[in-house]
């Protein structure tokens, strides 16, 4: 189909026409008295022939113009119907309401009488290569369609949604909308053909009397050359998408090998800093020199660079009750931890911390490798405390041996005794052993464990009312040992008389009601009563070492950590009621949690745990739970309003576009339509060219042959073809070609890029730059076709910053604007187009905009309603009454805005907006 501008006649046909009337000149002559009376009377009977053809096709030639045009018009409808359909049954799925299947029914006649016109438009010699499958995807649309609207009946209105939004029902109207367009644009295209035929027709018989015989075997010849370049063309565009489809598939391949290679290099820069973290504070614990202090604070800050979000990490490390700290800590709920273990026992731990959130991965935001690498830290961290505890035991005791009030023994590898002071006899005499004798096997393979081993072993010996702890330091090197015993009777003791202190209070506690249970400053059970140790089928003792984990789902239990942290932190007592089910039945328990002073230490107030009891206060809180019951349902009321609401709003949104999308693409449709046309000519133009190319050669190649007189017979043939093809002109005509090509390229770009302008995607709190004059251009351009039959716009844009905003809101508030004053236009019924004036301009710290319009104006009485949801001053099944309401939204709730009415009947209405240049989007809540 070719599309001109108006006015115009196409390239093709005039060049056609010029062709024609050429070869007439220069053939027809004027008839002569001396021809042949035959010749006379057979001209006579073929001119009359002629006229009545000629005037058959004139009168054919006018029905085809009429059905090639409707034809347009028919395509345009049918993809216009079919997509109203298509939403209506989308918004009964949506909303419920039974006006839309109404519309529904209104419209599917609308489209059947179209459809029935188009195939009594069909010439019977026309074939459908899509029917079947067009049929079929028809067939099973209006089924979808009509279960949807069972199920609407039905109450289920999310499964109607799923259903229309399925991937089968996008598949066959994907189908439908494609067989149909296929269809139609063949049929239109079969239209045009005999269109044009019909018309070549009329030129051939103008010029039949004379090149009949001559005219049949060039035109042959003609259609036998356009059939082989039709052929050659169709191979060729083949070829390109077969390279195409290549290209492509090489481009998705080098991509993905891209993006896995990137992912592996993340991945080995992740793991290089995990390693190059443990290999420094390996070289840390190599200093001989430096002191456990200077060790874990440089040590503290080699953990952030090795996690993966460095400029968000802290970390902390606690030994001793001695704390360890990077300089931007701060405790957050996004931390990983692990224990420090010395000896076997819990010495410190190690904590990191994220500053803000980030995704979810293995270990809420941390890596399954950063777990491993924490409790690596940890281990090599105990290490180091342990190494350095035993060098400066080892340092201590060894300075005056002989002076030492303890034993000091030194014994080879294979046990035998080397050297005792006066006080290891007491160990010799109950091993009855002694200077160059061997020790009792026992500590024999005590010794040659900790050779084995390399590190220092502990263990206990009792010596007649004594208790010695016993430290076997291996000296490979030398190969002995050193074994430091040292006197732990009064520890002991006192460690028995802390049992018989604890047997009395796990007496009192025991018989306490309440459920009783106290544990570390890492949350960790120490000791419970039976009564809570019996909530979950446990003894006390098996409760010991457990953690919340253990029994809690995790988002509970880092809740009560939480809690935990919050009452060591304030060191103050902390009151909360929990609600639990216990056979059945719902109890409100009191948790009273206290904070653990250890007076007697070197501190004299330091930290030791928390102390939490539960108590059923059930009866107590019954009244204050109907109120919360009562609360909670208000609450739903309140959600299942807002999602009403937000679900009509997203409606009004989705009937805009429905509205404007046969706009766009007739906007779009334009400019295609002349381009294709042109394609058209140009390869017209392009054969020209080769025929005139052919000759040259042939011209070439017989001048090397030939004489001067064949020479000269050349080139009048070569300069009559010149004359006949119009090649200057045809070289002057190209120029334009390309001018209105490019021209209808830039149309579509330009149209594409403001409707992406205005579709920019609404996001909850996202801010970004906006250029108010931009955005109201871009809308202004989406809805031209809606606007431009009732109304001229005219634009006084001044110089607006950009400013922050919600770029996609503020564009469907102007839409709303726009729409409603084109529509209060139109209502007048005027013959004239009306007038919407945009003017913007920046006051003091608001960039403004100002929309007027000369319709019939709003009355006063319904001014300030204008704004209420579901308030329209349209008639009946015109609107929805949402517009305005959620523009005043928009501008006033989200952007702290103004939006101001100033309307008088008879004379217009015109809305001012103000938006603050700084502005601050305001965040939706889900409280009542």
């Amino acid at each position: 189909m070719q599309i001109h501008n108006k006015g115009e006649m196409p390239a093709k046909a005039l060049e056609d026409r010029k062709h024609s009337e050429n070869l007439y000149s220069k053939i027809i002559r004027p008839a002569s008295g001396k021809r042949n009376i035959v010749f006379f009377v057979l001209l006579t009977v073929i001119l009359s022939a002629m006229v009545w053809h000629i005037w058959s096709s004139f009168d054919q030639l006018g029905q085809l113009e009429n059905q090639k045009d409707e034809m347009a018009d028919l395509h345009g409808t049918i993809i216009y119907f079919d997509e109203v359909l298509t939403m209506s049954a989308r918004m009964a799925a949506a909303t419920g309401d039974s006006k839309w299947e109404d519309r529904y029914r209104s419209f599917e006649p609308q489209l059947d009488d179209a459809i029935n016109r188009a195939i009594e438009l069909t010439p019977k010699d026309f074939v459908d290569p899509a029917a079947d499958q067009t049929d079929a995807a028809n067939i099973k649309l209006v089924a979808m369609e009509t279960e949807s609207f069972d199920l609407v009946h039905q109450g289920n209105l999310q499964a109607a949604n799923k259903l229309l939004y399925s991937q089968e029902y996008e598949k066959q109207k994907g189908l439908y909308k494609e067989g149909m367009e296929q269809y139609l644009i063949s049929l239109h295209d079969h239209i045009a053909n005999k269109h044009d035929m019909t018309q070549s027709t009329l030129l051939i018989f103008s010029v039949f009397l004379i090149l009949i015989f001559t005219l049949s075997i060039f035109s042959g010849i003609a259609i036998l050359h356009m059939r082989k370049n039709l052929i050659e063309r169709k191979q060729k565009q083949i070829e390109l998408e077969a390279n195409e489809q290549q290209l492509k598939a090489s481009n998705q391949q080098l991509q993905a090998s891209e993006d896995q290679m990137k992912t592996l290099n993340h991945h080995l820069a992740e793991r290089a800093k995990e390693l190059d973290c443990l290999y420094k504070l390996s070289e840390l614990a190599a200093e001989t020199n430096k002191s456990v202090d200077a060790i874990f604070t440089e040590a503290v800050n080699l953990i952030p660079p090795s996690w993966q979000y460095p400029e968000v990490t802290c970390a902390k490390i606690t030994v001793e009750n001695k704390e360890y700290v990077t300089d931007n800590f701060k405790e957050t709920k996004w931390k990983q931890s692990s224990d420090i273990m010395v000896s076997g026992r819990k010495n410190g731990f190690v904590e990191v911390y994220y500053s803000e959130e980030k995704p979810v991965i293995d270990e809420d935001p941390f890596l399954k490798e950063e777990r491993s690498l924490i409790d690596a830290l940890c281990r090599q961290l105990g290490n180091i405390i342990e190494r350095k505890q035993a060098e400066q035991e080892l340092e201590n005791i060894a300075k005056f041996p002989s002076e030492n009030p303890n034993p000091i023994l030194r014994i080879t590898k294979d046990g035998k005794v080397l050297y005792s002071n006066q006080a290891g006899e007491l160990l010799l005499t109950k091993w009855k052993s002694g200077i160059g004798k061997t020790v009792p096997e026992k500590w024999q393979n005590i010794i040659t464990k900790a050779f084995t081993s390399g590190k220092s072993i502990k263990e206990e010996e009792v010596v007649e009312d004594s208790i010695f702890s016993v430290t076997i330091a291996p000296i490979k090197e030398a190969g002995y040992v050193n074994l430091y015993a040292s006197d732990i009777t009064e520890n002991k003791k006192s460690e028995e008389q802390l049992r018989k202190n604890e047997h009395q209070y796990k007496t009192l506690v025991e018989n306490l009601p309440q459920r009783i249970l106290l544990k570390d400053r890492d949350s960790v059970f120490v000791s419970c009563n039976e009564h809570y140790a019996d909530e979950f089928d446990m003894t006390p003792n098996e409760m010991v070492g457990k953690t919340d984990y253990d029994f809690y789902k995790k988002r509970s239990a880092d809740k009560y950590r939480v809690s935990d942290s919050e009452v060591l932190k304030s060191r103050a007592r902390k009151d909360d009621y929990i609600t639990v089910t216990e056979d059945n039945k719902e109890k409100i328990i009191h948790v009273v949690k206290t904070p653990v002073i250890d007076n007697e230490s070197e501190d004299g107030d330091e930290l030791v745990g928390v102390l939490c009891i539960f108590e059923d206060v059930t009866k107590q809180k019954q009244a204050e739970r109907s109120t919360e019951k009562a609360y909670g349902e208000l609450h739903e009321a309140h959600e299942e309003l807002k999602s009403v609401q937000s679900q009509i709003i997203q409606n009004e949104k989705l009937a805009s576009i429905g509205q404007l999308a046969a706009g766009v693409a007739h906007e779009i449709n334009n400019p295609m339509g002349f381009v294709s046309s042109n394609f058209e000519t140009l390869q017209s133009y392009v054969k020209k060219f080769q025929s005139l190319f052919d000759i040259y050669s042939k011209f070439v190649e017989e001048a090397k042959n030939e004489g001067g007189k064949k020479m000269l017979e050349k080139v009048e043939e070569i300069e009559e073809l010149r004359e006949d093809t119009q090649i200057d002109f045809v070289i002057e005509d190209i120029e334009g070609l390309f001018s209105d090509m490019q021209e209808g390229l830039g149309r579509i770009t330009n149209i594409v890029q403001n409707l992406r302008d205005f579709s920019r995607i609404d996001q909850r709190g996202e801010l970004a730059e906006y250029d108010l004059n931009d955005g109201i251009r871009s809308t202004l351009l989406v809805a031209k076709n809606e606007i431009k039959y009732d109304a001229n716009v005219k634009t006084d844009f001044g110089e607006v910053p950009l400013f922050l905003c919600n770029p996609g809101q503020v564009n469907q508030v102007f839409l709303n604007m726009f729409m409603n004053a084109a529509q209060a236009i139109k209502s007048q019924e005027k013959k004239k187009k009306g007038n919407i004036t945009v003017s913007t301009y920046v006051d003091d710290e608001d960039a403004i905009c100002e929309i007027t319009d000369d319709g019939p104006g709003i009355a006063p009485d319904k001014v300030s309603k204008i704004f209420d949801p579901f308030f329209t001053t349209k008639a009946p099944g015109k609107g929805t009454g949402l517009g305005l309401s959620v523009s005043h939204d928009i501008i006033v709730n989200k952007h702290n805005g103004v939006i101001l009415v100033d309307s008088t009947v008879g004379e217009g209405t015109k809305f001012t907006i103000r938006l603050p240049v700084k502005c601050e989007i305001t965040e939706e809540t889900d409280e009542i």
